[in-house]
Protein backbone atom coordinates (compact mmCIF):
# COMPACT_ATOMS: atom_id res chain seq x y z
CA UNK A 1 0.00 0.00 0.00
CA UNK A 2 1.32 3.41 -0.75
CA UNK A 3 2.37 5.64 1.88
CA UNK A 4 -0.11 8.77 2.15
CA UNK A 5 1.72 12.12 1.95
CA UNK A 6 0.50 15.12 3.48
CA UNK A 7 1.33 18.98 1.58
CA UNK A 8 2.03 21.02 4.18
CA UNK A 9 0.05 24.48 3.05
CA UNK A 10 -1.65 26.02 5.86
CA UNK A 11 1.22 28.47 6.90
CA UNK A 12 0.11 32.25 7.40
CA UNK A 13 2.66 33.09 4.84
CA UNK A 14 3.78 36.56 6.66
CA UNK A 15 7.62 37.11 5.26
CA UNK A 16 6.00 36.16 1.45
CA UNK A 17 2.78 38.16 2.39
CA UNK A 18 0.32 35.84 0.25
CA UNK A 19 -1.00 32.10 -0.01
CA UNK A 20 2.26 30.34 -1.28
CA UNK A 21 0.50 27.47 -2.51
CA UNK A 22 -0.80 30.09 -5.06
CA UNK A 23 2.42 32.17 -6.26
CA UNK A 24 3.49 31.08 -9.52
CA UNK A 25 6.52 29.95 -10.48
CA UNK A 26 7.48 28.77 -13.83
CA UNK A 27 3.95 29.11 -15.18
CA UNK A 28 2.65 27.24 -12.33
CA UNK A 29 1.41 27.56 -9.02
CA UNK A 30 3.50 26.39 -6.01
CA UNK A 31 1.31 23.65 -5.13
CA UNK A 32 0.91 22.07 -8.63
CA UNK A 33 4.31 21.58 -8.76
CA UNK A 34 4.40 19.95 -5.45
CA UNK A 35 1.21 17.50 -6.25
CA UNK A 36 2.55 17.14 -9.73
CA UNK A 37 5.89 15.50 -8.17
CA UNK A 38 3.97 13.73 -5.68
CA UNK A 39 1.38 11.70 -7.73
CA UNK A 40 4.10 9.14 -9.61
CA UNK A 41 4.92 8.42 -6.02
CA UNK A 42 1.42 7.87 -4.17
CA UNK A 43 -1.78 7.28 -4.45
CA UNK A 44 -3.21 9.29 -1.41
CA UNK A 45 -2.28 12.88 -1.50
CA UNK A 46 -3.58 15.11 1.34
CA UNK A 47 -3.45 19.10 2.00
CA UNK A 48 -2.90 20.27 5.61
CA UNK A 49 -4.47 23.42 5.43
CA UNK A 50 -7.65 25.28 4.79
CA UNK A 51 -8.88 24.58 1.30
CA UNK A 52 -7.78 21.91 -1.84
CA UNK A 53 -7.10 24.79 -4.18
CA UNK A 54 -9.16 23.04 -6.68
CA UNK A 55 -7.24 20.04 -6.74
CA UNK A 56 -10.27 17.38 -5.67
CA UNK A 57 -7.90 16.63 -3.36
CA UNK A 58 -9.02 15.82 1.04
CA UNK A 59 -8.46 18.48 3.30
CA UNK A 60 -7.14 18.22 6.72
CA UNK A 61 -7.30 21.65 8.73
CA UNK A 62 -5.08 21.97 11.74
CA UNK A 63 -7.15 21.78 14.84
CA UNK A 64 -7.81 24.39 17.32
CA UNK A 65 -5.82 23.15 19.91
CA UNK A 66 -2.68 21.98 17.50
CA UNK A 67 0.66 23.80 18.39
CA UNK A 68 1.72 26.57 16.05
CA UNK A 69 3.58 26.21 12.69
CA UNK A 70 4.54 22.79 10.95
CA UNK A 71 3.80 20.78 14.04
CA UNK A 72 0.21 21.94 14.35
CA UNK A 73 -0.28 20.28 11.24
CA UNK A 74 1.76 16.83 12.20
CA UNK A 75 -0.24 16.78 15.37
CA UNK A 76 -3.92 17.86 13.36
CA UNK A 77 -2.95 15.01 10.72
CA UNK A 78 -2.00 12.43 13.80
CA UNK A 79 -5.27 12.99 15.17
CA UNK A 80 -7.57 12.82 11.83
CA UNK A 81 -6.08 9.70 10.52
CA UNK A 82 -6.07 7.18 13.41
CA UNK A 83 -6.04 4.48 10.97
CA UNK A 84 -2.42 5.35 8.82
CA UNK A 85 0.92 3.90 10.26
CA UNK A 86 2.81 6.02 8.91
CA UNK A 87 2.64 9.17 6.45
CA UNK A 88 5.53 12.02 4.67
CA UNK A 89 4.99 15.21 4.99
CA UNK A 90 6.38 18.15 2.50
CA UNK A 91 5.85 21.96 2.55
CA UNK A 92 4.32 23.41 -0.38
CA UNK A 93 6.93 25.93 -0.93
CA UNK A 94 9.36 23.53 -2.42
CA UNK A 95 8.41 23.23 -6.30
CA UNK A 96 11.34 20.96 -7.00
CA UNK A 97 10.98 17.74 -4.96
CA UNK A 98 12.91 14.39 -5.81
CA UNK A 99 10.92 12.15 -7.55
CA UNK A 100 12.14 9.19 -5.65
CA UNK A 101 11.56 10.93 -1.85
CA UNK A 102 8.59 8.82 -0.74
CA UNK A 103 10.30 6.13 -1.08
CA UNK A 104 13.52 7.23 -0.42
CA UNK A 105 11.87 8.27 3.25
CA UNK A 106 9.93 5.49 3.74
CA UNK A 107 12.56 2.72 3.09
CA UNK A 108 12.72 1.00 6.23
CA UNK A 109 8.98 2.16 7.66
CA UNK A 110 11.42 4.38 10.54
CA UNK A 111 10.28 7.72 11.34
CA UNK A 112 13.34 9.28 8.74
CA UNK A 113 13.93 13.35 7.74
CA UNK A 114 15.84 14.91 4.44
CA UNK A 115 18.92 16.21 4.59
CA UNK A 116 20.78 17.79 1.31
CA UNK A 117 23.51 19.76 1.39
CA UNK A 118 24.34 19.07 5.17
CA UNK A 119 21.03 21.04 6.21
CA UNK A 120 18.36 18.99 7.50
CA UNK A 121 14.42 19.40 6.40
CA UNK A 122 12.48 18.19 8.86
CA UNK A 123 8.97 19.23 7.25
CA UNK A 124 10.10 16.73 4.81
CA UNK A 125 9.61 13.32 6.75
CA UNK A 126 8.64 9.97 7.21
CA UNK A 127 6.13 9.69 10.17
CA UNK A 128 5.41 6.67 11.95
CA UNK A 129 2.38 6.86 14.28
CA UNK A 130 4.07 5.28 16.91
CA UNK A 131 6.80 7.90 17.45
CA UNK A 132 4.49 10.53 16.89
CA UNK A 133 2.38 8.70 19.86
CA UNK A 134 5.75 9.50 21.80
CA UNK A 135 6.46 12.56 20.81
CA UNK A 136 2.52 14.16 21.50
CA UNK A 137 2.90 12.24 25.07
CA UNK A 138 6.01 14.22 25.40
CA UNK A 139 6.68 17.57 27.73
CA UNK A 140 9.73 18.34 25.47
CA UNK A 141 8.21 18.70 22.55
CA UNK A 142 5.19 21.11 24.86
CA UNK A 143 8.12 23.51 25.55
CA UNK A 144 10.01 23.61 22.13
CA UNK A 145 7.71 23.13 19.29
CA UNK A 146 10.05 23.00 16.30
CA UNK A 147 9.72 20.01 14.09
CA UNK A 148 14.09 19.73 14.29
CA UNK A 149 13.05 18.70 18.05
CA UNK A 150 9.80 16.72 16.86
CA UNK A 151 12.50 14.85 14.82
CA UNK A 152 14.96 14.53 17.48
CA UNK A 153 12.53 12.70 19.73
CA UNK A 154 10.89 10.75 17.17
CA UNK A 155 14.76 9.49 16.56
CA UNK A 156 14.34 10.11 13.22
CA UNK A 157 16.98 8.52 10.84
CA UNK A 158 18.04 10.90 8.20
CA UNK A 159 18.37 10.25 4.47
CA UNK A 160 20.56 12.24 2.52
CA UNK A 161 19.62 13.70 -0.95
CA UNK A 162 22.37 15.17 -3.60
CA UNK A 163 20.26 17.99 -5.37
CA UNK A 164 20.29 21.07 -3.15
CA UNK A 165 17.71 22.59 -5.03
CA UNK A 166 15.40 20.06 -4.71
CA UNK A 167 14.85 21.51 -0.88
CA UNK A 168 15.09 24.99 -1.90
CA UNK A 169 12.29 26.32 -0.03
CA UNK A 170 10.23 29.87 -0.87
CA UNK A 171 10.25 32.09 2.05
CA UNK A 172 10.17 35.35 0.48
CA UNK A 173 9.01 36.62 -2.67
CA UNK A 174 12.93 36.44 -3.66
CA UNK A 175 13.41 33.26 -3.17
CA UNK A 176 11.27 32.29 -5.69
CA UNK A 177 13.18 34.59 -7.82
CA UNK A 178 16.50 33.38 -7.11
CA UNK A 179 15.34 29.67 -7.33
CA UNK A 180 13.69 30.47 -11.05
CA UNK A 181 17.14 32.12 -12.55
CA UNK A 182 19.11 29.12 -10.73
CA UNK A 183 16.90 26.69 -12.65
CA UNK A 184 16.68 28.94 -16.01
CA UNK A 185 18.98 28.01 -18.70
CA UNK A 186 22.05 30.64 -19.03
CA UNK A 187 21.03 33.60 -21.16
CA UNK A 188 23.67 34.45 -24.04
Amino acid sequence: MPVPVVVLAGGHSRRFGADKAEARFMGHRLIDHVVGRLRSQTDQIIISGPQEYGLGLDIIPDLPDAPPGPLGALWSVYAARPDWAAFVTVPVDMPRLPHDLVARLSVGGKTSIARAGGRLHPVVGHWTRAALADDFASDDLRRDPAMHHAARLAGAVVVDFEDRLAFANINTADDLARLAAALSPARP
